[in-house]
């Protein structure tokens, strides 16, 4: 199963600034909480939103749940952006990415300076 966090009208916001559309005077911050893959905990974080300056893709947020008992599995590489979640050998739930760090829930700030 294929699932987003992501696909809302602030991530169009966000990745329109770092295009470069939109008035350049407004503000995108966004805080909120992710996983660290290395240490499989969660933490929270902040960021600020930049002109040309590529902190996020259109792909974060992607997330893909492996069903254990699929007769064709999809190879855990096959979204290399995703956050890949499964289960290992004794059924306990596990993260797996390229990537080490997921948003798993943000919010958003726009502001006109």
């Amino acid at each position: 199963m294929l699932a987003s966090n992501e696909a809302t009208l602030p991530k169009f916001n966000r990745m329109g600034k770092i295009a470069g559309f939109g008035n350049p005077d407004i503000f995108i911050g966004r805080e909120g909480a992710m996983i660290d893959l290395e240490t499989q905990k969660g933490r929270s974080f902040r960021s600020t939103t930049e002109i040309g300056q590529v902190n996020e893709l259109w792909s974060h947020g992607l997330w893909v749940f492996h069903n254990p008992n699929a007769k064709l599995p999809l190879p855990l590489d096959f979204f290399p952006d995703a956050l890949n979640v499964f289960l290992d050998a004794e059924g306990q739930r596990k993260y797996g990415s390229e990537r080490r760090h997921h948003i798993i829930r943000s919010v958003t700030q726009i502001v006109g300076t």
